[in-house]
C-alpha cells in the first residue's frame, strides 16, 4: 500500500501524521486536521484510498517501527511508545499480524542481511 500514490489532497495529512506518531490519531483529530467533519472525512479518505483512514494511521506507524527497527538499537517498549502503537505486546501482536514476523526477528534478518 502506498500512501502518496492516491489522494494528493491528503499528503499534508501524511506528513503531519508522520511528526505525530505517539500523539492522539484518531478520526476525530485527523478529520480536525483536515477541516472536514468524521464522517466526511472517513468517506473522502476511504473513497480515495481504498482503506480506512484507521489503517493508515496503522500503516504508517507500523512503517516507521520498521524503519527504527533496522536504523537503531532501540528497544522495542521505546519503539513502541514513540510509534504510537502502545504497549510493546500490542506492538509485536500488530507487527506479526502484517509482517508475519515479530520485530526481533525483523530486527535480525534485516540485521544479517546488512552485514551489521
Amino acid at each position: 500500500m502506498t500512501l502518496q500514490s492516491k489522494g494528493s489532497q491528503f499528503s499534508d495529512l501524511h506528513a503531519w501524521i508522520n511528526a505525530n506518531l505517539s500523539s492522539d490519531l484518531s478520526v476525530s483529530s485527523l478529520a480536525d486536521f483536515m477541516k472536514m467533519s468524521e464522517r466526511t472525512f472517513a468517506r473522502k479518505y476511504s473513497e480515495i484510498n481504498s482503506f480506512t483512514p484507521s489503517k493508515m494511521v496503522e500503516q504508517i506507524r507500523l512503517e516507521a517501527s520498521r524503519h527504527m527497527l533496522v536504523t537503531s538499537r532501540t528497544p522495542l517498549k521505546t519503539i513502541a511508545i514513540q510509534c504510537g502503537l502502545g504497549s510493546e505486546a500490542t506492538f509485536i501482536r500488530s507487527f506479526v499480524k502484517n509482517y508475519a514476523v515479530t520485530p526481533g526477528e525483523y530486527r535480525a534478518r534485516f540485521r544479517s542481511n546488512t552485514g551489521s
